[in-house]
C-alpha cells in the first residue's frame, strides 16, 4: 500500500509539473508587425495659368494584386509574393489618393482639386489606375516600379480628354521592407510630379471651363 500511494504521489506530482509547464509560453516572441504609410509630395513650380475649373480626383483603381495593404515583391516572372511582417496603413491606391490631390493643389493649375465623393459639382475627373506597385527582386536589392494610368474626363459630355500611363523606377538601398518602402516613396514622388504636369497642360482655360448654373 505505501508503494501504490508513493506512486501515486508522484504521478499527481508530475502532471501539477506538465500543467504548470503549459501555462508558461516558451514559443519565441512575434515580431512586431511594421507599417509604412506614403507621403511624397513633390515640389513643383507654380502653374503658369490657373483654370476656373474645378477637379475631381477618384480613388485609383487597383490591378490584380495590389488591392491590398500587403507589401507585393517579386522574385520571379509572373510572380508576386508579399513581406510578411510588415504593410502599408492602407491600400497603395487609398494612400495615393490624398498625395494626387496635395500635389494639384500645390501646383495650383485648377480653380480647386477634390477627393471623390464630393458635394460640389465638378467640370473634369480624373479617373486613375494602379497597373503596378512592386518591388522587383529579382536581381537583390532590386528596384520598385510605380505605374499609374491617368484618364482626365469632362464630367458634363462624360467624353475622354486624354489619357496617359505614367512609370517611375527606383533602387532599393536595402533588400527589405524597408528599403522597398523608402524606394516606394521616391518613385511615387516622381510619378506625382508627371501626373501634375499631365493635368496642368489639360486644365481648361478660364474662358473655355463650362459655367455652373446658379442655385
Amino acid at each position: 500500500m505505501p508503494d501504490f500511494r508513493a506512486r501515486r504521489r508522484a504521478a499527481l506530482l508530475a502532471a501539477c509539473l506538465l500543467a504548470g509547464c503549459g501555462a508558461v509560453d516558451l514559443r519565441t516572441p512575434t515580431p512586431p508587425r511594421t507599417t509604412y504609410v506614403l507621403d511624397a509630395v513633390p515640389a513643383l513650380p507654380a502653374a503658369l495659368r490657373r483654370s476656373t475649373a474645378v477637379l475631381l480626383v477618384d480613388v485609383p483603381a487597383a490591378a490584380p494584386g495590389y488591392a491590398t495593404p500587403r507589401i507585393a515583391y517579386a522574385r520571379a516572372p509572373q510572380q508576386l509574393d508579399y513581406y510578411s511582417r510588415s504593410e502599408w496603413a492602407d491600400t497603395p491606391a487609398r494612400l495615393l489618393t490624398p498625395l494626387v490631390v496635395r500635389t494639384l493643389e500645390r501646383q495650383g493649375a485648377w480653380a480647386a482639386v477634390l477627393a471623390a465623393p464630393a458635394p460640389v459639382r465638378a467640370d473634369q475627373r480624373l479617373a486613375l489606375e494602379l497597373l503596378e506597385f512592386v518591388h522587383h527582386d529579382l536581381a537583390p536589392p532590386g528596384t520598385v516600379r510605380v505605374a499609374l494610368r491617368a484618364t482626365l474626363l469632362d464630367v458634363e459630355s462624360r467624353a475622354v480628354r486624354a489619357t496617359r500611363v505614367i512609370e517611375a523606377e527606383e533602387p532599393v538601398a536595402s533588400d527589405d521592407a524597408a528599403g522597398a518602402a523608402a524606394a516606394f516613396n521616391q518613385a511615387t514622388g516622381r510619378v506625382l510630379a508627371e501626373l501634375a504636369a499631365f493635368t496642368a497642360e489639360r486644365a481648361p482655360a478660364p474662358a473655355a471651363a463650362r459655367r455652373r448654373p446658379a442655385r
